[in-house]
């Protein structure tokens, strides 16, 4: 089984390692679809998603699963934890492909924020749409405090 995940360390031998054997046909596993880690470094720190399109594109392989964000599940299991209902729970993050695509994928609340990687524009452009975009988390915990007085 290959699981491919981000990888700060990942060295070229690897990554050819790796597609040796998802091109035999092993079980490829990716644990999620991000393309980049937000940092506030002047560095695109390279995810998950960009290693397993260079991946694809050397074996014409995806991979067989990808564990998170958008699959529904966690979400699943947090609401069935806490016996909540899908329409009760807010999904924030700042990418529409990931964070706003498993809050529909889960029925719930969809809420963008624009501090990371997700422009205004890449939003309004989006097949599915957020529930709410704020610029950032302090935003929305302001909309949250005034709603509650």
């Amino acid at each position: 089984m290959l699981v491919v995940a981000f990888d700060k360390s990942l060295e070229y031998s690897r990554l050819c390692r790796a597609a040796w054997w998802i091109s035999q046909g092993v079980p490829y596993i990716a644990t999620n679809p991000d393309r980049v880690c937000p940092t506030d470094q002047p560095v695109v720190l390279v995810d998950c998603g960009s290693i397993c399109a260079c991946l694809t594109h050397a074996t014409g392989r995806t991979p067989d699963i990808t564990l998170g964000k958008p699959d529904p599940n966690m979400l699943s299991g947090i609401l069935h934890r806490y016996g909540l209902e899908s329409d009760e729970v807010a999904m924030v993050g700042d990418r529409i492909y990931t964070d706003i695509e498993m809050a529909h994928n889960a029925g719930a609340f969809g809420v963008l924020v624009l501090s990371g990687e997700t422009t205004l524009e890449v939003a309004d452009a989006a097949p599915k749409q957020p529930h709410l975009i704020c610029d950032s988390i302090e935003v929305l915990g302001e909309l949250i405090a005034k709603a509650h007085k």
